[in-house]
């Protein structure tokens, strides 16, 4: 009988206190739609990097290269259609677009054997006519498409064929522009926007961000967001550095004998991130392959 009573735990106050303070909150009237935000205006640029197609390789579910190619152009399609309307698309063809560089079918550094399907004719030929349809499937949504162009560790004589094989299909095209570089890097500026890109296969991330900030240092300075990006490693990496983000993408391809023998992953895909000009990145779409 003597025994106090037990006092009311501060927790159980603080609760009663919120119930007292939010069951009289009046409820919203039903809300009208609004108008779909309009991203066809100039102030928007979608970006696609296109890293580790792979062209000509033998994958491990054995497809055939005009079947691969035409699932990409598929998936192409659903990504442009799925990405918000921009006045500017930005098509990246990061390196090692084609699996092999030449008839040897050996890496060029390394020489390591490579599972290849077909002539390096026919690889050649294949990498065009996937490389031009996602360029018209761009074009069938934006009013112009920018191709930016560098080599990987697969391919980098090979890449100098596509580049102007492409470059001389759109010489009369007002709408597309190929930019023509022997550099392995590039940067290309949308508002306040970089975009930078080099394949992944020689510097690490911190060292690129250093040369880009050196070696386009007007670019920089008129810039606030920056994004490079690089491929390579067949998986998902990022990291924000002091001024810049870095972005390692998933492959176009997928896996080889090789990739699936030593345990790598499986996650291939398409990626479309829209750019604001004064905002930086406001969207992002992906699109799984395989």
């Amino acid at each position: 009988l003597l025994k106090p009573e037990k006092e009311e735990s501060e927790e159980e106050s603080r609760i009663e206190e919120i119930i007292d303070r939010v069951k009289d909150i009046p409820a919203v009237s039903e809300i009208e739609e609004k108008e779909a935000t309009d991203y066809s205006s100039k102030n928007y640029c979608n970006v696609i990097p296109l890293f580790d197609v792979h062209i000509g390789q033998l994958p491990e579910e054995k497809e055939s290269t005009e079947n691969y190619i035409n699932r990409i152009l598929v998936k192409m399609r659903r990504l442009v259609e799925s990405m918000p309307r921009a006045s500017k698309c930005i098509i990246i063809n990061g390196g090692d677009f084609l699996h092999a560089d030449d008839n040897t079918n050996l890496t060029p550094s390394n020489k390591n054997p490579l599972d290849v399907q077909g002539r390096h004719y026919e690889r050649v030929d294949a990498s065009i006519e996937a490389l031009c349809g996602c360029i018209e499937w761009a074009l069938y949504r934006h009013e112009s498409v920018e191709v930016e162009s560098i080599p990987g560790n697969h391919d980098p004589n090979a890449w100098i064929a596509l580049l102007f094989a492409v470059a001389e299909r759109y010489r009369e095209n007002p709408r597309v522009t190929i930019t023509r570089s022997p550099l392995e890097f590039f940067a290309t500026k949308w508002g306040s926007n970089l975009i930078c890109g080099h394949h992944g296969h020689k510097r690490q991330p911190k060292d690129l961000v250093m040369h880009f900030a050196s070696e386009f240092h007007q670019l920089w300075g008129e810039t606030e967001h920056r994004h490079m990006f690089t491929g390579h490693w067949h998986h998902l990496k990022a990291q924000d550095f002091p001024g810049m983000t870095w972005e390692a993408v998933r492959p176009v391809t997928v896996r080889d004998h090789y990739a699936a023998s030593s345990a790598y992953g499986e996650y291939s895909e398409l990626m479309g991130i829209t750019y604001h000009k004064e905002l930086g990145e406001v969207n992002r779409v992906r699109c799984r392959l395989g």
